[in-house]
This record gives structure tokens, C-alpha cells and sequence, in this order.
């Protein structure tokens, strides 16, 4: 397991996710950090930049608000993210809402994820 850090605009360290197995997994409070417009997911470029020496597969985004989870493969995140630079805070790489299957914590899919070759 892993544990990765990133650095607030106060400078204070926080922990952002961290690995177990071949999931990156991240919580977050959908209302105070999932992205408005466009509605994505971010992830810190430093952290990403990470993830494939870790072996990584899965990324997995705890909502703590609506207690969903959010999961999407490594290479569809890879192939479909968009840098954002947000003032105050560092580089993050984003992927849209349409691209993330979301279910319930007992497992029922609420959403199922864009298919890649839908573009």
C-alpha cells in the first residue's frame, strides 16, 4: 500500500488516496470537490504521474456524501483526461462524469460508464 500526499494552497500536506492491490482509491465529498463545469473527477498530476509505477488498474473515488462509488479503468482515465490548472491549487488531471460507472456500496451499478468506442 501506498499513501500519496499532496500540498494545499495553505501549504499544509493532506493525504489524497492511496493504492491497495491495483486500485487507486481516493474519498471525497462530491459536493465540496467533484469538478462543476465541466463535471468531472480530478486526480493531482503528481499523483498520477505516480500511479503507473504502482502497477495500478483501477481508479475508485469514495463519494462520502451520497456513499456511491465511482470507478473507472486506468487506460480509459489515461486516454480520456484533460489537464485543468484551478488557481491556488496544483496541476490535476480530470475526466468527465460520462466516463465513470458509479454504484451503491452494496454493489448496485447506478450508472454504467461511457463505452470508449462511443467516441
Amino acid at each position: 500500500m501506498t499513501i500519496f500526499t499532496a500540498t494545499d494552497k495553505d501549504g499544509k500536506s493532506r493525504m489524497v488516496g492511496e493504492t491497495v492491490g491495483v486500485e487507486f482509491r481516493k474519498k471525497v465529498h462530491s459536493s465540496k470537490h467533484f469538478l462543476k463545469v465541466p463535471p468531472a473527477i480530478a486526480i493531482e498530476k503528481t499523483v498520477w504521474d505516480s500511479l503507473l509505477g504502482e502497477g495500478v488498474r483501477i481508479i475508485r473515488i469514495k463519494d462520502l456524501d451520497k456513499n456511491q462509488y465511482w470507478g473507472v479503468s486506468y487506460e480509459t482515465f489515461d486516454n480520456k483526461k484533460m489537464l485543468i490548472e484551478r488557481g491556488g491549487f496544483e496541476k490535476q488531471y480530470a475526466l468527465p462524469l460520462e466516463w465513470w460507472e458509479v454504484s451503491t456500496s452494496l454493489g448496485t451499478v447506478i450508472q454504467t460508464a461511457k463505452n470508449e468506442k462511443e467516441t
